[in-house]
């Protein structure tokens, strides 16, 4: 009777004046505590603007509003989305402030990394202004996170900042990629991806530009083991755009959305302290899926994706193309733009070469077309953007079988991944198999290991675009017929094309009647597309085994040995651009073995003991990590002396070769103190002594300190 007295007293309160005076109200008789709870717990509507009426019907209304914790702070990028449509939402800006627009009787559901989602229904009233509290989730605030180095923790005893994905949230996603599936799924860290598809690199950046170099990526942690991140040719460059043009991958696209059971991003400098200098950028923590105890479990998903462009360039269709009319001549000035030329010794009405559209408005005047013929002077296309692109297809399966018992648990997946960019142009195969696994040798002595084989075929890695309009040098206007141009490109003999009173060629009843200065850039990157073929073949082996000896019940030692090696090799081959009977020869043939190696190692003696309120957990140990990169490449010199023999044999000079070498050890020792007391108050002290072999003698000490404070079970209050 006392409780629901005190519950008919708040809510009267709150009927009757404002949340502050009801708690001031409360304070001053004493029951301070029955308002902290009671208030926390009453109905949704109680933390919404109640000022502010919501939504009367079904008709479409646009909700504003302003997403805040329960001490006022905006929470930025928290997600309104309505329910039951998960492709309506949006994401709250740095003052948590969102626009969306919903039928009038829909529900919002918004969420927050750490905080407990709403619901929140659209009432009858009118207005549509909002002001949405969310409440931190206890829940969260007892879970246990994989931090540095593998440790496990309770997430109240951090004192810096972890952000957690779990599998569900990566799964639902659909990516092809690990990357791509954690956009939007932790707040503070941008995500972005290159062109290229399931091939292109992606890049994480989880605490801002730290490095001079470039270099902004995060050490990448699977299974308690560093991987590579970078390409297998320079080690720093994660993107590694080759010298051929075609977009390069990274180490941490291999990795498989569906083989991950959660992903922990741990953000501060207290955080990635225990791994060093190469945890500068931050570090993502990846835990595989493990077999559970229980009957043998078969799963099975597929999923085909068509991949089309998100943005293309806007272009006008008024005006033609044209420079500025300071540069007119005398007939230009005449014509309102148009410009005279001369062709198969008739003169006509045309337009000048030039990658602006400054020229004359259209009108549907008879010009010479730069195909040698006469055509209206009209726009050929809206946007000639849209008849570059070809629509992709990607389909991805997988199948896992996994089985635990008391003693021993087995998972094993494989998933096959299949991107179509364009069946004439380039292909990307990817074939994934990983095995985890655990087995209790005897009662204190566990063994885990794990293994993940990855085979990779790519043909024709996607060319960056950016040479058509990074510096507008080869911009066009919707004059440019790209369909003609697709089907002219290319010579009946095999050669590029080119115009009258260009190069020299076999086929001059095909030459162009002019260069419109844009169409040599669209020429020669359709000419690379389909006449420069890259293939590739990259095997990648990532295994791990780590025995644990359980002392005693407080004290334990774990070492573990890893390794990751990819072996890659990659032909280049360049057709011959013009008849070697009129020019020198051209083409190319290139052969490219990579080789990247790392070996892993560490050893733990972990302790952890409770004496009455006081918590005490330690840990100190040493880490080793070896890499060791090769990369020969031999090459054609001067062209190939026979048209498009490709062979070293068919090089004009001496063939040219390469190697590239880099061999980098380092090793360190680490140690961590954490305290705690009564469950609310935690300290924690790391240190890490790393030593490198490009410093010699040197090394670097890293620490580290933080603290964490509950108030709730400092003071007893409920959550």
């Amino acid at each position: 009777m006392k409780s629901l007295t005190r519950k008919r007293q708040v809510k009267t309160c709150l009927k009757k004046y404002p949340a502050i005076l009801c708690g001031l109200i409360f304070l001053l008789t004493g029951n301070l505590s029955t308002w902290a709870y009671e208030s926390k717990n009453q109905p949704d509507s109680v933390f919404l603007d109640t000022t502010e009426d919501l939504v009367t019907d079904q008709q479409p209304k646009t909700v504003t509003g302003i997403v805040k914790d329960m001490s006022g702070e905006p929470l930025p990028e928290a997600s309104i989305v309505e329910k039951g449509n998960t492709s309506n939402g949006v994401i709250a800006d740095v003052d948590g402030r969102f626009t969306l627009t919903v039928p009038g009787n829909a529900t919002l559901v918004v969420a927050y990394m750490g905080y407990a989602t709403r619901e929140i229904k659209l009432r009858k009233g009118g207005k549509t202004k909002l002001n949405i509290l969310l409440r931190e989730d206890s829940q969260q605030l007892s879970e246990v996170v994989v931090t540095a180095l593998g440790i496990k923790k309770d997430t109240k005893k951090l004192g810096y900042a972890v952000s957690t994905i779990n599998a569900d949230e990566i799964v639902k996603a659909g990516a092809t990629n690990i990357a791509s599936a954690m956009y939007g799924k932790a707040p503070g860290i941008r995500i972005t991806q290159t062109q290229g598809g399931s091939a292109g690199a992606v890049s994480i950046n989880v605490r801002g530009l730290t490095s001079i170099t470039g270099n902004n990526q995060p050490i990448i942690i699977l299974d308690g083991v560093p991987i590579r991140n970078g390409g297998t040719g320079k080690s720093t460059d994660f993107a590694e755009f080759g010298n051929d043009g075609r977009i390069r991958s990274n180490g941490l696209v291999d990795i498989n959305p569906e083989d991950i059971e959660s992903i922990s991003i741990l953000k501060g400098a207290s955080a990635t302290a225990l791994y060093g200098s190469e945890a500068a950028n931050g570090a993502v923590v990846i835990t595989s899926k493990r077999a559970k105890t229980g009957k043998v479990s078969v799963d099975f998903t597929a999923q085909v994706m068509a991949n089309l462009p998100a943005y293309l360039p806007e272009v006008q269709n008024l005006y033609g193309p044209g420079t500025y009319n300071i540069n007119y001549s005398d007939y230009e000035k005449q014509t309102g733009g148009f410009y005279q030329r001369t062709f198969n010794g008739q003169t006509y009405k045309s337009l000048r070469s030039t990658t602006q559209s400054f020229g004359p408005r259209y009108d549907g005047s008879d010009v010479l077309y730069w195909d040698g013929m006469v055509r209206p002077y009209v726009a050929q296309t809206d946007n000639p953007w849209n008849e570059l692109f070809r629509t992709g297809w990607t389909q991805n399966y997988t199948l896992a079988i996994s089985h635990g018992t008391e003693t021993a648990s087995n998972r094993f997946s494989y998933t096959y991944t299949d991107e179509i960019p364009n069946a004439l142009v380039g292909s990307f195969k990817k074939h994934n198999f990983k095995l985890t696994g655990s087995y209790k040798l005897f009662k204190p002595l566990t063994l885990e290991y794990s293994i993940n084989y990855i085979i990779q075929n790519v043909k024709n890695r996607p060319q960056t675009s950016l040479s058509l309009y990074g510096s507008f040098s080869n911009a066009f206007s919707t004059f440019l017929d790209i369909p003609y141009l697709k089907s002219t490109y290319a010579t009946s003999l095999g050669y590029k094309n080119t115009f009258a009173g260009g190069d020299a060629t076999l086929t001059p009843d095909e030459a162009w009647a002019y260069d419109p200065s844009y169409l040599t850039g669209v020429r020669d990157m359709l000419w690379n597309m389909y006449h420069q073929t890259s293939e590739e073949t990259e095997n990648r082996l990532m295994g791990m085994i780590r025995p644990t000896w359980q002392i005693t019940n407080w004290l334990s030692l774990r070492a573990q040995v890893a390794t990751d090696i990819t072996d890659a090799k990659q032909t280049l081959k360049k057709e011959t651009e013009r008849p070697n009977s009129l020019y020198d020869p051209s083409g190319s043939f290139q052969a490219i073995n990579r080789r990247y190696d790392i070996i892993y190692g560490d050893v733990m003696l972990n302790f952890n003991y409770n004496i009455g309120r006081f918590d005490i957990a330690a840990t100190a140990g040493w880490t080793g990590r070896y890499e060791n990169m090769h990369n020969i490449s031999v090459a054609t010199n001067g062209g190939l002396s026979t048209e498009n023999w490709f062979d070293l044999n068919a090089s004009r000079y001496t063939a040219s070769s390469s190697l590239q070498r880099m061999e980098l050890l380092k090793t360190g020792y680490m140690g961590t103190l954490s305290l705690g007391w009564d469950n609310y108050l935690f300290l924690e002290l790391t240190g890490r002594q790393e030593r490198s072999s490009t410093l010699k003698d040197q090394s670097f000490f890293y620490p580290s300190a933080n603290m964490s404070f509950l108030f709730t079970d400092a003071f007893r209050m409920p959550r």
